[in-house]
């Protein structure tokens, strides 16, 4: 049987204790900081960073590459304006009749 009290103290306890510093999490990872940090402390500021510890123990020490860290280590490449990016790749805000409420179909919300 699985004891679901257990689990949810669990996430709790992993979610107050999260990696929020490029630097913290690159120094866990022993991975050098030079080419590394400028970029995630950079795109950091307007995609935060917030690790759990148990998934930082998934990640293998001193590989840059790590699928995982890839995952959530902000890069400078992030900041970088595409010419073809839009904002409302489903032309959802057409639809949009009500701020807040997303109205896709005439006979409801």
């Amino acid at each position: 049987m699985i004891n679901y009290l257990h689990q949810e103290q669990n996430w709790q306890s992993q979610l107050s204790d999260l990696i929020t510093d490029p630097l913290e999490l690159l120094n866990l990872l022993e991975l050098s900081t030079d080419q590394l940090l400028s970029g995630a402390i950079l795109a950091s500021e307007k995609f935060k960073l917030r690790v759990p510890r148990a998934f930082v123990g998934k990640m293998n020490a001193k590989d840059p590459l790590d699928p995982l860290l890839l995952q959530v280590l902000p890069h400078h490449l992030e900041l970088e304006e595409h010419p073809e990016f839009v904002t409302d790749p489903l032309g959802e805000e057409a639809a949009n009749q009500l701020p807040g409420v997303l109205h896709k179909y005439k006979s409801r919300f």
